[in-house]
């Protein structure tokens, strides 16, 4: 019965991959820009390299079987080759892109599928984005060599001069390399529509939030009016390739203050516009010397943007340890005062309570700091169980910890915490350690700057080690 399970569970994946491939890959090469060499037309960006990366990308060895079906009835509907030539064909379109992903599985591991823009991204830009289109250049020219194909298609094996072979070289890294994810997050939100919210929720929902809005509008507006000039059926003199570094910068802005995911989408939209109407784009470009060199800027400037975002987003990590290093003490690393000031401001209604270790200071002394560290980590491991939602324990200097509680009944909590932690030894080197607890707990209302003011008057307010009754609330207003 398992059995019988996987190989439906198989067939269905083949069938949806296959479903998805071959429209893929007709409407890859459909909307392919083109332009003209020696009297012979030439992809300026073979997209349908994309979707074989997207497929294995979603599908990884499932996906090998759809991908060479789609590309052999893609290669039948344009080509009608014999059969020899349409397995050569096959065989130099495919073989490539199997062996250069086998071989960044054998270096990744078996995830080497995920993460994809984050996760040995150089590993992949040099083998999907390098040694591929040099692999099927390679085996496409060998094969043109020894075999003869149609005239319409005899340029790409090697037949034509060496800068259409340069040309249709470049057009395969640029595929590659800017218009791969243009074609993944699409396929994968056809296959799981769940991932349709998470890129929503994560990529583009908080850069429209109210703080980001403007910007993000503003910056996709501007980038729209540029790609509407660049790309108007109207020829004219001052619309030309010289405006093209606007879109740089623009995009350059772009890093940091919008996500890669979606930057390098509308990057690949940009482009794909870029070569597909490139009527005033390349005005001026008469020899396909300046083509390659244009294709040359493309492949160079989508490199920098991954350069770019790869460091703005090791930069934001950065600053997320160093901001997360700032609100934890460094001997207990345990929240501290700092943490509590921008845990209180998120809600209101929230009761602090004030908890210390009586003998604690006079144990470290005869102990040592480690057993102080030891003893404040593990009354934090005891009442952390404790705690609802939205409640959390912070550490003081000294031998204190701050309860923020927000449920009913906070003396009576508070109580049952302490006979907890009364009734339970901490051991340090096998010796049972009897601590001594007193606590107490307020309502405070303060302003920033103001925190530890009004802590002090709940520690005030607490006495000894008997927990406080009502005599214990504050309420103080700094």
């Amino acid at each position: 019965m398992p059995d019988k399970c996987n190989v439906l569970k198989n067939i269905k994946i083949f069938l949806l991959a296959f479903c998805l491939t071959v429209p893929a890959i007709l409407l890859s090469r459909l909307i392919s820009p083109r332009a003209t060499i020696d009297s012979s037309y030439i992809f300026l960006a073979w997209l349908p390299l994309c979707v074989m990366f997207s497929v294995l990308f979603l599908f990884g060895r499932r996906g090998v079987a759809p991908m060479v079906g789609g590309m052999m009835l893609t290669n039948e509907w344009n080509f009608h080759l014999p059969l020899p030539q349409a397995m050569v064909l096959l065989f130099c379109q495919t073989f490539p892109v199997l062996l250069v992903c086998a071989i960044v599985r054998w270096q990744l591991g078996a995830r080497w599928r995920y993460g994809i823009p984050n996760q040995g991204i150089w590993l992949r830009v040099f083998w999907l984005g390098l040694m591929t289109p040099f692999g099927i250049k390679i085996s496409m020219h060998l094969a043109g060599h020894y075999l003869a194909f149609p005239v319409t298609i005899s340029t790409f094996f090697g037949t034509g001069t060496a800068i259409f072979s340069i040309v249709d070289l470049l057009s395969l890294i640029s595929a590659a390399l800017i218009f791969t994810l243009f074609f993944y997050y699409p396929l994968r939100m056809i296959v799981s529509p769940h991932y349709m919210r998470i890129f929503w929720r994560r990529d583009v929902a908080p850069y429209l939030a109210k703080e980001k809005r403007l910007f993000t509008l503003l910056w996709f507006a501007t980038l729209a009016t540029l790609l509407a000039v660049l790309c108007t059926p109207f020829e004219t003199k001052y619309i030309a390739g010289y405006l093209v570094p606007v879109l740089f910068i623009g995009f350059t802005i772009g890093v940091g203050k919008i996500s890669y995911p979606l930057l390098n989408f509308s990057w690949a939209l940009t482009a794909l516009f870029l070569l597909s109407y490139n009527r005033n784009f390349l005005q001026g470009v008469g020899s396909e010397y300046s083509l390659a060199f244009i294709l040359s800027v493309l492949i160079s400037f989508s490199i920098c943007l991954l350069y770019m975002a790869r460091i703005n987003q090791r930069s934001e990590w950065l600053n997320r340890q160093w901001h997360s290093q700032a609100l934890t003490d460094p001997l207990t690393q345990l929240p501290n005062l700092r943490a509590l000031e921008q845990f209180l401001l998120q809600d209101a209604g929230q009761s602090v309570c004030y908890l210390r270790m009586e003998n604690l200071e006079f144990l470290s002394r005869h102990y040592g700091m480690q057993m102080r560290v030891h003893c404040e980590r593990e009354v934090f491991r005891v009442l952390q169980p404790l705690l609802l939602e939205k409640e959390k324990i912070f550490h003081l200097p000294g031998s204190e910890l701050l309860l923020v509680l927000t449920g009913p009944e906070t003396e009576a909590r508070l109580q049952y915490m302490l006979n907890v932690l009364n009734n339970r030894k901490i051991y340090w080197n096998n010796t049972g350690l009897d601590m001594e607890y007193g606590a107490s707990w307020g309502n405070i209302r303060w302003s920033p700057g103001n925190l530890a003011t009004a802590v002090g008057a709940i520690k005030l307010a607490g006495g000894a080690i008997l927990l406080a009754s009502s005599g214990a609330c504050t309420d103080p207003e700094y």
